[in-house]
């Protein structure tokens, strides 16, 4: 699939971290789809689901922590940020495992992983995420199970990339709402990004809790790793560092 093109934007409107080589080349594009007709992607417009979304659950036997999926097209995701503990010692501990919403409740999300900790790279699941080490140069097969469960897997920048022009372009279609700094959120098709910021491979600290997050791929670009990122007011795709803490979502095979 062609990639994205987007307009550059400041790496600041995002990470605050990029100048210190925490991320490459952040990007943003939020324009108006033309409804019921295919993108310049050639991805189908998808219209919200609103209260009629094809919810279901994922049990993951690994641990029996169960989540919530939802189908969006043709495919179908977790609604929620993956939670599942890859050692016992995790690279990010104690960070917290919430964010606050407007209503004063403290909405849980998923661990921060680290893309090596995200593909697997121990190969307890497959083999083809061992030699994908920090200094590696490596490849990964489409579908990579990665650590997601069973039957799923970490999406691609493509999948990513379809679900973004599936959604119409809207970032605030992706945004849970209830938050503060999430002012366009509608969830239209219950995909529940939450704004739980990321863990800075530089500091080591948390930066954007409430105004962001980013996702991790499977997909790989000159050695560095792609991944995307929800931001208030975009949403978009960038080459990163691969020890930053981001979520992970897995789709299903």
């Amino acid at each position: 699939m062609k990639r994205l093109l987007f307009v550059v934007l400041a790496c600041c409107a995002f990470f605050t971290a990029c100048s210190d080589d925490d991320s490459g080349n952040f990007l943003a594009k939020d324009e108006t789809p033309d409804l019921g007709e295919d993108s310049s992607k050639g991805t189908k417009y998808i219209p919200p689901c609103a209260d009629e979304c094809a919810y279901g659950v994922l049990e993951d036997k690994r641990d029996g922590h169960s989540y919530r999926t939802v189908k969006i097209g043709d495919h179908v995701w977790m609604a929620e940020d993956l939670d599942y503990r890859t050692s016992e010692k995790m690279w990010y501990e104690g960070y917290g495992d919430c964010v606050e919403n407007i209503y004063g409740d403290c909405v849980h999300h998923g661990l921060y992983y680290t893309w090596i900790e995200a593909i697997d790279s121990a190969g307890t699941y497959d083999k083809y995420g061992i030699k994908c080490g920090y200094n590696d140069e490596c490849e990964l097969p489409e579908p990579h199970q990665g650590i997601c469960p069973e039957g799923w897997h970490l999406p691609s920048y493509d999948e990513f990339d379809e679900l973004y022009y599936a959604m119409g372009e809207k970032y605030g279609a992706m945004q849970a709402t209830g938050f503060p700094s999430w002012t366009n959120a509608t969830d239209a098709y219950g995909f529940s990004a939450l704004p739980a910021g990321y863990i800075s491979a530089v500091d080591g600290d948390l930066d954007g809790l409430g105004t962001n997050l980013g996702y991790w791929t499977s997909s790989i670009t000159d050695g560095r790793v792609e991944s995307w990122y929800v931001h208030s007011t975009s949403f978009g795709h960038t080459i990163d560092n691969r020890y930053l803490g981001y979520m992970v979502r897995c789709i299903q095979d």
